[in-house]
């Protein structure tokens, strides 16, 4: 598959259970957020937080072109679990989210905790809700964070269960350090189509 053209008209029947992978840290909201504000976010986390933003996903996709993806997408303003949701209601699917493997900026999870999020991100949530399952142990902020926002957002990308960690090695070599395995694509009877479950 060449950078920039979708996967051949086959290839879901091919991948019918694949994993999901996340090539780069979010979410951006609450960092970007507070980067207005003086002594807000450490150095560290602000230089975290900008580097992110401008990567371009050129690399990525050039690494995930060698694979056999059947669904993909940018992850950007409706946050992962509203771009995921449309991939989902696409294939007629539901999935399984990791929350824990989801990768995070630095000082992510304790912009939000302390309730930093942009009204963008609130509004994706309740969107998104009625079709989350939210298993015990869940939290709120992590629901935020899921529903983040973003602008300039990483690759949420469907692969074979077999060829997910060869994936994750892929991005990761090509520069997306943080590149993980963060769910899965359930068998058909598991949920109903169109739904995301949470775990932690």
């Amino acid at each position: 598959m060449k950078e920039g053209e979708g996967p051949g008209p086959d290839e879901g029947r091919r991948n019918r259970r694949p994993d999901l992978c996340h090539a780069r840290s979010g979410p951006r909201g609450p960092v970007r957020k507070l980067l207005a504000k003086p002594d807000a976010p450490t150095a560290a986390e602000e230089a975290a937080a900008v580097a992110s933003m401008t990567r371009l996903n050129r690399d990525a996709s050039r690494a995930a072109a060698r694979f056999a993806i059947s669904a993909g997408t940018d992850v950007t303003g409706f946050g992962l679990v509203g771009h995921l949701l449309a991939m989902l209601e696409g294939s007629g699917v539901a999935a399984e989210l990791r929350v824990g493997s989801v990768p995070l900026l630095p000082g992510a999870r304790r912009f939000a905790e302390s309730g930093v999020a942009p009204d963008g991100t609130r509004r994706n949530l309740a969107a998104s809700r009625p079709a989350l399952e939210i298993a015990s142990g869940v939290t709120e902020t992590d629901l935020l964070l899921l529903a983040d926002a973003q602008t300039s957002g990483g690759l949420l990308l469907a692969v074979r269960e077999s060829e997910a960690e060869a994936l994750v090695a892929a991005l990761r070599e090509a520069g997306d350090e943080v590149a993980s395995r963060v769910g899965r694509i359930l068998r058909r009877g598991e949920s109903a189509a169109g739904r995301i479950r949470l775990i932690p």
